[in-house]
């Protein structure tokens, strides 16, 4: 260990200068700076699991003194981590405007309306039925496909395009000026006018007139990699493109359930009546196995080493805030509160143990040393209970993420002691600096 942690040294100057670059930094700052809509949607998220009834498993209901109002706290989950790109549009778009001095309040709007011109998916009109006087009333809506975390790319690049166009125009004298005795904040909105609508102009075109969507297109282009074969490689290879996609920032889980979902579910029927037959168990890879191995040898370990670190305990109230959402399956927190994103320290291990474990958890099921899923489980319940639900009360299952998140410390335990190294190191020249 001594001896990796070496080698991480010797490289933590460039990993470091590639974190300091503009384009990195505004993607970690924007993406820290929504951390808490995402924890405040995962306590709600996690109160709807524990109090909705037999959603966990029939007849059981962990807090049952809520149930009569569980469904109303997807209201705010749905309005906070389900909005995801909404809100990252407007901090990625103020980070990267404040590496180029441009005023926040400028930086957020055209953030903002970017990201929205990009994502346009025209409006849907729904009937609303009232209950009181049983008449239906019909109104139009926006489309909001890709306002959750499926669209953080979309909001990334409406957040790089929106600013630069304003700091070109900026650097250009391309922007309307006003007298000296103008009050602030209406010359900084006169100013950016012009920005406005060279943005305004080529979102619309891109989307609305081109016809072209960057969400729908990312994940198109990604079908073909992956193919339809259920077997170790194909698993294996489409847990690293949804590693790679998480680790700048864009939901991997999101951006490919449109091609995965489709095949798990037709393996998943396919188990279950040879289940219900007597008959030998065909398919490994099913929905939800890969919270076997994915965030429990990642995410798990960071909050592990986050704990029991004597060096950075100013971090131990963010890991302690972040364990309870972590256990039922909710990494956004850490994920983008940290950030594991675009953090070399972080980000490559990350995809090194979830190379590994998703080797080690296929040929687990593959093997024949646990029993092949064949029941369906929510996503969100601890990995350890999901793996002996879903392979029907086969006990040996839960060994799978316990030997997962073992290998994932050990994967993760050079490159934490280097982050630890430099935090510290940063942290003391603060102080000397003060």
């Amino acid at each position: 260990m001594n001896y990796f942690v070496n080698v991480l040294d010797k490289i933590s100057k460039p990993m470091k200068r590639f974190g300091e670059l503009k384009a990195i930094k505004a993607i970690q700052e924007g993406l820290v700076g929504s951390v808490g809509i995402t924890i405040i949607g995962a306590i709600f998220l996690l109160l709807y699991v524990l109090s909705a009834p037999d959603y966990l498993a029939e007849g059981v209901t962990v807090l049952p003194f809520l149930s009569d109002i569980c469904d109303k706290f997807l209201i705010i989950n749905a309005l906070t981590m389900n909005m995801l790109a909404l809100y990252v549009s407007v901090s990625i778009a103020i980070a990267f405007g404040k590496e180029y001095d441009i005023e926040p309040i400028t930086s957020a709007l055209s953030g903002l309306m970017a990201f929205i011109l990009l994502s346009n998916n025209g409006t849907q009109t729904a009937v609303l039925m009232s209950e009181l006087t049983d008449q239906s009333n019909s109104f139009t809506a926006l489309d909001a496909t890709y306002y959750n975390g499926g669209g953080l790319i979309v909001a990334i690049i409406a957040g790089f395009v929106s600013i630069y166009i304003i700091h070109l125009c900026y650097k250009w004298n391309v922007r309307i000026k006003m007298p000296s005795s103008v009050p602030d904040a209406v010359e900084n909105s006169f100013s950016a006018l012009i920005p406005y609508f060279i943005t305004a102009v080529i979102c619309w075109g891109i989307r609305s007139i081109l016809n072209f969507d960057i969400s729908q297109w990312f994940t198109t282009a990604l079908l073909p990699i992956l193919g339809a074969a259920d077997n170790c490689f194909t698993y294996t290879l489409f847990n690293f493109i949804k590693t790679c996609l998480w680790s700048v920032g864009l939901n991997g889980d999101n951006m490919l359930s449109a091609i995965c979902t489709p095949l798990n579910t037709i393996w998943l029927n396919e188990n279950v009546a040879a289940a219900t037959a007597g008959a030998t168990l065909s398919h490994v890879w099913i929905a939800n196995i890969g919270r076997l191995d994915m965030w429990v040898s990642s995410v798990w370990p960071i909050l592990f080493l986050l704990l029991t670190s004597k060096k950075l305990k100013h971090m131990k109230p963010f890991a302690i805030a972040c364990t309870p959402a972590a256990i039922f399956g909710i990494v956004e927190p850490v994920v983008y509160g940290l950030p594991v994103v675009l953090n070399p320290y972080f980000f490559i291990p990350m995809i090194i143990s979830h190379t590994v474990t998703s080797i080690v958890t296929y040929e687990a099921f593959a093997l024949g040393l646990v029993t092949k899923a064949y029941i369906n489980t929510p996503w969100c319940l601890p990995a350890p209970i999901l793996a002996i639900v879903q392979s029907g009360m086969d006990i040996r299952a839960c060994l799978i993420p316990i030997i997962n998140f073992i290998i994932g410390v050990i994967i993760f335990y050079p490159f934490f002691k280097s982050y630890e190294k430099q935090e510290t190191e940063k942290m003391t020249s603060e102080e000397e600096t003060k």
